[in-house]
């Protein structure tokens, strides 16, 4: 599970438990969640300079998620790694 020590900013650490409960779901609806939330934090954190707060969250993210295969494919699919 990721836990909120996983991100560095507020908003990600808010987000983690969240995220943590779609992923472990393991349904596309879930992933689709998941992944339009990320997309969302990205956006976020891009507008407010903090790009790289958010790549690095994404990786500590994958070393907890990364085995979900269809994850991932979904997170390449939307320009997220």
């Amino acid at each position: 599970m990721v836990d909120s020590e996983t991100f560095h900013t507020p908003v990600l650490r808010a987000a983690a438990p969240g995220l943590s409960l779609c992923l472990r779901a393991g349904s596309g609806a879930a992933y689709k969640r998941a992944q339009r939330a990320v997309l969302e934090l990205h956006e976020a954190l891009k507008a407010a300079g903090k790009a790289p707060e958010f790549q690095r969250g994404v990786v500590k993210l994958l070393s907890t998620h990364g085995h979900r295969r269809a994850w991932i494919d979904r997170l390449q699919r939307a320009g997220l790694m």
